[in-house]
Formats: structure tokens, sequence, C-alpha cells
């Protein structure tokens, strides 16, 4: 077959008008002749003029054998981004694309089944992949087959995969640690909003979580009233533990009298009236049977004989009402968040195991730790992840409420 002359003009306009698809440019006699027009295109070669194929690497090229020689087609692939020793210069050796979007779970996941066992690679690795680097950017760069750098590609091809293990540790770390910091910076807004509305949250405190202390108070003065005489010496207003009574009946037997043995004095648990707790014998030589007096049976009328030798029932069941001579304080211990009350308890323990629990919400992996002051006693919670301990707003405080009114407190 005879060559025709290539009008490379009219072919790289045509690859122009239809990007990414092949066009034929010539039959030629021989392979090595094909083979430089290949070159040619490839790299936008022609003595004396600009070439049609310009910019070089805009147009890709090849040849196929044919009975008669060989054939040669192009295609119009794209200007590239950059020149070749800018590309070199910036991204090193070639372009390639970059940016900081950490992988996703799945990607992480696909990534690791394919590296198989690989290990981490090793600090010397790295170091050693960033001289390739240096080297493949700052070295003199020939027009047509870079070998030296050839060589250096596949030195760090072989050896990618422990990079790319290193790598995938590094962002499951990663994805560990903004786990922490967001949970922290939840905690950090959250502690934020509560003291902006610090005097409103004192003032519900005040109403709130005294109100459970004042009401027990309330009840143990109320028992410790009704337990003791009457300091001016007038007639008690109600059943004393520890103390035997009889019924005023002038118009029956003695005998015939009941008797009542106080053992305690509580409260009703919801209509809050104080109860007698004991024994009552309807008459004498009669059984004793376990009875409760009202307000309304001390008002019909009991006359106090006198104490009597409290029993072990006594002794256990009003021990404060018939041993001493007054009412314990009452200690209850409060659970703060910043100033937000969350519960009051009578055990120290249960204050600390709510704060944790609340805590626990947004630091699941962390470790807790107390930390109590010696002036005050107010224990304050920390929180540890890794080595770093701060403090996360949580407190447990102890407050003493009294039984009886003392005038030198005040003073």
């Amino acid at each position: 077959m005879r060559r025709t002359q290539a009008n490379h003009a009219a072919v790289a306009a045509t690859c122009h008008a239809n990007p990414g698809q092949w066009q034929m440019v010539g039959h030629y006699g021989s392979g090595e002749s094909a083979d430089a027009t290949v070159r040619a295109i490839r790299g936008a070669f022609q003595k004396g003029a600009r070439s049609a194929y310009a910019p070089a690497g805009a147009f890709e090229a090849r040849r196929e054998l044919t009975d008669n020689g060989a054939r040669v087609e192009a295609r119009y692939i794209g200007e590239p981004v950059k020149d070749v020793e800018t590309a070199v210069r910036e991204l090193g050796a070639l372009p390639v694309p970059g940016g900081s979007v950490r992988l996703t779970a799945e990607q992480r996941a696909k990534i690791a089944e394919q590296l198989g066992d690989a290990k981490p690679a090793t600090p010397g690795l790295l170091v050693a992949f960033g001289e390739s680097v240096r080297n493949r950017r700052e070295h003199d760069h020939p027009q047509w087959e870079d070998l030296y750098c050839m060589n250096l590609s596949s030195y760090m091809g072989e050896r990618i995969a422990p990079v790319l293990r290193r790598l995938l540790d590094a962002e499951a770390e990663a994805e560990l640690l903004a786990a922490e910091e967001l949970a922290y910076e939840r905690l950090r807004v959250a502690l934020e909003s509560a003291k902006r509305g610090r005097r409103e949250l004192r003032a519900r405190v005040a109403a709130l979580g005294l109100a459970e202390g004042l009401a027990r108070a309330a009840e143990a003065d109320a028992l410790a009233q009704a337990a003791e005489p009457e300091a001016d010496g007038s007639e008690p207003t109600f059943f004393r533990p520890g103390r035997m009574y009889t019924r005023d009946l002038p118009f029956r037997a003695s005998e015939d009298r009941p008797s009542f043995e106080c053992v305690g004095v509580s409260l009703h648990p919801t209509k809050r009236s104080p109860r007698a707790l004991g024994f009552e014998q309807p008459g004498v030589g009669q059984p004793w049977v376990s009875a409760a007096q009202r307000m309304e049976e001390w008002d019909a009328g009991w006359v106090d004989l006198g104490p009597v030798q409290p029993d072990r029932l006594t002794r256990t069941f009003a021990p404060t009402q018939t041993l001493q001579d007054e009412a314990p304080a009452l200690t209850i211990y409060r659970a703060f968040w910043d100033t937000l009350p969350l519960g009051q308890y009578t055990r120290e323990a249960e204050a600390r195991k709510h704060c944790e629990a609340h805590a626990r919400r947004d630091l699941p992996t962390a470790s807790f730790d107390w930390i109590e002051d010696e002036e005050d006693g107010v224990a304050e919670l920390v929180a540890a992840v890794g080595e770093d301990e701060r403090p996360t707003g949580y407190v447990v405080d102890a407050l003493e409420i009294a039984s009886k009114y003392d005038p030198e407190a005040d003073e």
C-alpha cells in the first residue's frame, strides 16, 4: 500500500471536536515510521513550526500493525493542568490529586482487606519515602523516558502496603480523638449554658434543693417535740416513748382501765400526723396487743404513769427519742452539675454514683476520680482520657440540717 500524506491539522481538529474518540491519522509503510509519528503526536514535536497536537500531552496516539505496514490513530484527551516542570516542582514528579478529607469507615475496611497482613511502616521506611519523593522532584527530567523516576516509583510501589497500613492506623486514632474532642465540646457547651442561668438555678436550688431536707427537719422537730417533756413544765402534748399510760376513766375500776406502753413516735406517711406505736392491755391480766394511738386518742384522756425500762424493741425503734437528750442533726448529700441540682441523698456514695452515671453519657470511655476539698469537704469529679485529666463540673457537697433551733448559732 502506498503511503498517503497525513493532514495533521485536520486530524487534530477532528480530535478536538470529538474528545476521547480515536481518529485515523494515516497508514505507514513500516513500524518505525509509525512509532516516530506516535512520539511526535504525544510530545507535540514538529521541526520548524508549532505542532498541530500542541501542547505536549494533550493527545494520545497508538499504532497497529497491518499487512502492509502500520496504522496510526490519535485522540484528544485534554490539555494537562500544568506543564511538566511545574507539576514536578509543586506536586512531585506527576500531578496527583491531593486533599485532607478523612477516609470513611467503608473505605478503611476495604483498604485493610486489600492490604492483608501488612505491618505498619517503620520510621526508617517513611524517611526513605520522603527522600525518594524529593529525588523525583529535584533531579533533571529528560524529555522522553525518565528511567530514574521509573526506578524510584517501582521502589515506592513495592513498599506502599506498610505505608498504607500506618495511614489506616493513624486515621483510626484520629477518629477516636475526634470523638473524645466532640464529647468534651458538648460538655463545655452544656457548662457554659448552665453558667448563663446561674442566678436562676441558684434560686431553684434554694426552692427545690432544700425542700426535702427542710421537710425532714420539720418531721424530726415534730418527733422530738412529741418525745420530749415541755420545757416550761406544762403538760406534754402527745405520748412519749419509754413511758406507761392509762386511760382516765373515773367510773371504771382501775383493773379494768386500759394501759398503753409507748415504744416510739412516728409520722403517718401520707397524713403527716403523729402516731404513737406500742402495746395496749385492755385490763389487768389480759393479753397485750400491738396498738397505734392517734392525736384523737391522746385528746380523749391518757394519764402518764411514768417511765418504764426501755426494752430491746424500744431501743431499736426509737433510740434517739428514748436514749438521747436531743435528736441528731440530719446530713444530706447533694449532687450538682455545675449549679444544676441532680438529687439529694442520705448516703454520699449514692450522690457520687448519680454524678458518674450522668457524666458517662458524654464521656463513655473516660475514667473518673473524685477530688475532695479538705476545707469545705466538697468532692469534685474529674475525668481522665489517656494522660489528660480535666474537671467535669460535677460536685457533691454535704448539708447538715439541725433538728432544733440553737440561739447561740446566730451570734
